[in-house]
């Protein structure tokens, strides 16, 4: 379970800035250096909420072409209605 109101947070980290890593702990990393003093747990979790509620997409992609996955927050267009 994440924490109350860190969905919400990492939803408005994607939105303001690029979070592109190559792996998902570098990516929690990187929202902690952008504000979110958490545990890779915690942020794991919110980040799951947010994609259970629409709002980003699943943050495993593999670009065409590629031999490895990425890591990164899209927000949704469900994001915007929020």
């Amino acid at each position: 379970m994440s924490r109350p109101g860190l969905p919400e947070r990492v939803l408005d980290i994607a939105r303001r800035h690029r979070v592109d890593e190559p792996n998902a702990e570098a990516g929690f990393d990187r929202l902690r250096a952008l504000g979110c003093a958490c545990d890779n747990a915690a942020l794991a979790s919110a980040v799951a909420a947010c994609v259970r509620d629409g709002t980003l997409a699943d943050p495993v992609f593999l670009a065409d072409g590629a031999l490895q996955c990425r890591w990164r927050l899209v927000p949704t267009p469900n994001a915007a209605k929020g």
